[in-house]
């Protein structure tokens, strides 16, 4: 076991509505089974804000805050019991929620080692800690709460008996509502529907969406009634309420469902938002909240994410193999995220609450800086930078380096510079040619299709959640296995960029000559797999 000191800072709530403090808190020594984590990125969750507005499930103060998403290094484990393959030095994302020694805004954290998921190559921390609060949740409430199937491994011929039934997912631009479309896309869920801001819709779709409803528009229920109305009764026989809001989702929802519809909503109902003078109102039991409004026989539930460890198979499974699976075969894709400034830990967490009061957060996730990576493992997250690429049949392409997060103006950017110079050293006429990329959402943003069309380019239409399709990531796990060839790594980023620019301008011709050939093969194994994996 390393050493681990003795105490730690970590962020607490002194009472109700009042501004967050630095408090001192001990490092627990990890037990058996026990990991101990050296928190760097947090992620903030609507649990924070109704904690620190409400008070919710708070028995006394200060209270510590977050319960929920972490991610950062291994620093210590127990002696003896399940460890679930950690070592000291692993990148993990943790969803801990039992508070104390597990609460995610302080230094250090010690959890049970089931609880934590090894974070695959290539995903940066800030992105990973967007996974395992929501994931868990999208797991959670529909095997338990809408009582639909997702079992693991996925047989290859099996098929879900509700595979065609409409599945409405209510807030679907969520953390929660956009991992449950992927989930569900997965598990060969064919009628998946979204409600979301008008916006985030060819997003939505490129995940799996089968159809997509603005709940701004004033008939959005009734444009939802009529999209099922061809559908036997209960026309919507699977709804996850991604938000729980009284006014917001409960209502439209009691005039969408009928007997026999399952309603699976996120918990606390909010019956009233905090102002500046009152504070909020929740409420915990579902059966209280519009009891008049639902037709006789809906089986409405509220989502008890924490209750998932009640199932054995859960527990032990879904955070240390499934989740890390589902990353590293790029079936699931992080949430898009903002990341928060401050100078310290406390002013971050408090930025990050008052971005949530403001309700001025759609289709990302907040997250921010816990501690910095300490020096022996600082080199090592630091390396998980972004670097694009692309290639031709006449030979590798240009690749990029993307200092920070890729987003839709440096997607074009990268586009106009690096594809347009690609094409034009192969003597290759863009209008003639066919420009592939998956849905990761800057390649699908609006301003990209629009640059797209005013060019006249030729864009592949791409199926979700494809990557065993794409050609690309063979050529990305080549050059990982040329970079572990050194002897020794690199002393900086810049050092490291020059030997993945010397590996990928020297790209051999008959690699890539497979590659293009092997693409009638790939869409062959995927057509008779019926869109589950393939060897690819």
């Amino acid at each position: 076991m390393s050493t681990l000191p003795s105490t730690q800072k970590a962020v607490a709530l002194p009472a109700k509505r009042t501004p967050l403090i630095e408090i001192t808190t001990p490092v627990q020594p990890p037990a058996a089974g026990e990991v101990v984590v050296h928190v760097q990125w947090t992620a903030a969750s609507p649990l924070d804000l109704h904690r620190s507005d409400g008070g919710l499930l708070i028995s006394s103060y200060p209270a510590l805050q977050g319960g929920g998403g972490a991610a950062g290094t291994i620093v210590a484990i127990g002696s003896g019991g399940d460890l679930k393959g950690l070592q000291v030095g692993d990148r993990v994302s943790a969803f801990a929620f039992h508070g104390d020694k597990e609460a995610n805004q302080q230094e250090y954290i010690t959890i049970p080692a089931y609880l934590a998921s090894k974070i695959p190559d290539g995903i940066p921390l800030q992105a990973a800690v967007t996974v395992p609060v929501n994931l868990v949740t999208v797991f959670h409430s529909v095997t338990a709460d809408l009582e639909l199937e997702l079992p693991w491994p996925i047989q290859q011929n099996w098929q879900p008996k509700a595979a065609n039934k409409p599945i409405l997912v209510w807030g679907a631009s969520s953390s929660v509502g956009i991992f449950a479309i992927q989930v569900l896309r997965h598990w060969r869920y064919t009628n998946v529907l979204a409600v979301s801001s008008g916006s985030h819709h060819t997003y939505l779709k490129s995940l799996g969406a089968t159809a997509c409803f603005d709940y701004r528009k004033t008939d959005v229920v009734d444009k939802i009634l009529d999209y099922l109305k061809d559908e036997d009764e209960p026309k919507a026989p699977y709804i996850l309420d991604c938000i729980g809001s009284l006014n917001g989702t409960l209502e439209p929802l009691a005039k969408i469902a009928q007997r026999g519809s399952r309603v699976a909503i996120m918990l606390p109902v909010i019956i009233k938002d905090a102002t500046e003078d009152e504070e909020p109102v929740y409420e915990m039991e579902v059966s209280k909240c519009i009891p008049d409004k639902w037709a006789e026989g809906t089986i409405v539930r509220g989502v008890r994410t924490h209750f998932y460890l009640q199932n054995e198979f859960f527990k032990e499974r879904l955070q240390p193999e499934i989740l890390p699976t589902l990353l590293a075969e790029g079936i699931v894709q992080p949430n898009n995220q903002r990341v928060v400034e401050g100078a310290t830990l406390v002013e971050r967490a408090q930025n990050a609450l008052n971005l949530l009061r403001s309700k001025a957060v759609s289709g990302e996730k907040l997250v921010y800086r816990v501690s910095e990576a300490t020096p022996h493992h600082r080199y090592k997250e630091e390396l998980y930078s972004m670097i694009w690429g692309c290639i031709t049949c006449h030979g590798p392409g240009d690749a990029s380096w993307i200092k920070g997060n890729m987003n839709a103006d440096i997607y074009l950017i990268v586009v106009n510079d690096y594809v347009c110079q690609s094409w034009e050293w192969y003597g290759m006429d863009p209008k003639k040619t066919i420009f592939q990329q998956d849905n990761a959402s800057p390649h699908t943003a609006d301003k990209g299709n629009e640059y797209f069309q005013q060019q006249r380019w030729t864009i592949l239409p791409w199926p979700a959640n494809s990557p065993d399709l794409n050609p690309i990531e063979h050529v990305w796990a080549y050059v990982k296995r040329q970079l572990s060839l050194f002897e020794k790594v690199p002393e900086t980023l810049e050092a490291l960029w020059e030997r993945v620019q010397d590996i990928w301008i020297n790209l051999p011709m008959e690699f890539i000559d497979h590659l293009y050939e092997s693409m009638p093969k790939r869409m062959a194994e995927v057509i008779r797999s019926k869109g589950g994996p393939t060897k690819y």
